[in-house]
């Protein structure tokens, strides 16, 4: 009945804010300490006050900014999670939160379950998601347990230098996005043998795959123009105006040099990036596009 609650009041406020768009929703979750940090680019802003809604409860320490100008906010405890209202007589502003949570990460059978869910209600151009995992923590190999490892499945996994994370990013729709990834515990970082350690393994193995990396990337080059025929008349007039500046430019300045509306310019840049053609990363307020590597000379 609580998680019925939960849905409907999702789904009015939902309805509510179908005029405000959301340009990015970016969260970032360290497992190790149970902070949450989520930033959204706000447009076009429907009323005086911010809602958010969380499946998981905001507990602990709780701070929201606008600009980097502190809001005052109320929370409101919504089994499974919280909803969070913030007054703000802003239209247009980077909103910023910080909080503590819990029951991110459940054990079963030797291994870490890292599960979450995030719950679109407004229009979202963009939807970014970073789990870093405990210090000492991997994933599994996919050998070893039943369940996918990382789902979605386009879910990335990288190292900092210190922590293992996972990303997913993607253009989401209405409704209910769920996220897993399953990691071990921490690991020794010495061997009994006096060998050369596990704490030694890993440095060893980052710069394996960072030559490996180099490698690649130089026996990988491409001749972009080999790549026009397989696209559409729209996906070539934004990369041809990518190219004329330089390989890399704002997506709200692609918007203003095309005739095509921001949404247009926003899907064909999705495509775009399926194909691997090019790559989308945040920059302040927008996202800077940015011709894939292997293409350049």
């Amino acid at each position: 009945m609580k998680k019925l609650s939960f849905l409907v009041l999702a789904l009015l406020f939902a309805g509510s804010a179908s005029a405000t768009t959301i340009t990015s929703h970016d969260v970032t979750i360290d497992l190790e300490t149970s902070n949450v940090n989520v930033s959204m680019d706000i447009e076009e802003m429907s009323s005086s006050a911010f809602y958010y809604t969380s499946t998981f409860p905001v507990a602990g320490s709780f701070t929201a900014t606008a600009d980097g100008e502190p809001l005052e906010c109320e929370r409101q405890a919504l089994p499974p999670g919280s909803y969070i209202t913030c007054d703000t007589d802003r239209q247009n502003f980077t909103m910023n939160m910080e909080y503590s949570t819990e029951g991110l990460v459940t054990e079963r059978e030797g291994v870490n379950i890292f599960r979450y869910s995030q719950s679109i209600q407004r229009p979202t151009d963009s939807y970014s998601l970073k789990v870093l995992l405990p210090q000492g923590s991997g994933l599994v190999e996919d050998s070893n347990v039943s369940l996918p490892v990382v789902s979605p499945e386009f879910g990335v996994s990288g190292t900092d230098g210190q922590r293992i994370y996972v990303t997913w990013d993607r253009n989401p729709g209405l409704g209910q996005q769920s996220f897993q990834a399953i990691f071990n515990g921490s690991q020794p970082q010495t061997s009994e043998d006096g060998g050369i350690g596990l704490v030694w393994i890993f440095p060893i193995l980052v710069v394996s795959l960072l030559i490996a990396g180099v490698y690649v990337l130089a026996t990988s080059r491409e001749d972009i123009d080999s790549v026009y025929e397989d696209l559409s008349e729209d996906e070539a007039d934004v990369l041809d105006t990518v190219r004329e500046n330089d390989n890399s430019m704002l997506q709200k300045d692609i918007v203003d040099e095309s005739e095509y509306s921001k949404a247009k310019i926003s899907s064909v840049i999705s495509e775009l990036e399926e194909k691997g053609i090019v790559k989308k990363s945040k920059e302040g307020r927008s996202n800077k596009i940015s011709i894939s590597r292997k293409y350049r000379y």
